[in-house]
């Protein structure tokens, strides 16, 4: 008979703590995918705000209200962060709990945008990416989701199986960073 056994997706990956940089486990708790079917958007909207305290979030943004964080995830969809799903979604929109599928860390520290620069294809800076941010995007190779947190802080989502692969892409762009400075 098969054991399963849960694991960590990062395994001894993080923290990683090099010039002046840190990338750690981020702490997204519950993850539940939202796409309200055709015309129940504002329903949809409103039983999120009666539960949680938040809105669907705009196109490229995130909401937050207590520990429950709303994020644009696509056109029509969005993954409510931080609490299990307590609003009633019934006939009004597709529900999926991805807690097991993404993980995210958190890149920090003055230099995370040189980092970033190069392995993402969009202008990370706080000017052109202000804290509430969102975009879905590639890190070098992998498909994933940032948010801008704060100014020196940006969270990254990926499927759970990427997870060591984004660690390692961070590290490799942080020590050529540090080589050049």
């Amino acid at each position: 008979m098969v054991r399963l056994v849960a694991s960590d997706p990062f395994g001894e990956a993080l923290p990683v703590d090099q010039a002046g940089l840190r990338i750690e486990v981020g702490d997204a708790g519950a993850l539940t995918w939202i796409s309200p079917f055709a015309g129940q958007e504002q329903a949809v909207s409103a039983a999120l705000e009666a539960t949680h305290g938040l809105r669907l979030s705009e196109p490229g943004r995130m909401l937050a209200s207590g520990e429950a964080r709303c994020l644009w995830f696509a056109r029509g969809q969005a993954l409510l962060c931080g609490p299990a799903l307590a609003a009633d979604l019934d006939g009004l929109a597709a529900v999926v709990d991805q807690s097991d599928g993404w993980v995210s860390l958190k890149i920090c520290g003055e230099q995370h945008v040189d980092v970033l620069a190069r392995l993402v294809p969009v202008d990370l800076r706080v000017s052109a990416f202000p804290s509430g941010a969102v975009v879905r995007s590639l890190v070098k190779h992998t498909g994933a989701m940032l948010v801008r947190t704060s100014e020196e802080t940006v969270e990254i989502f990926v499927m759970r199986s990427f997870a060591k692969t984004l660690v390692g892409d961070l590290r490799e762009a942080s020590e050529g960073l540090a080589l050049r400075g």
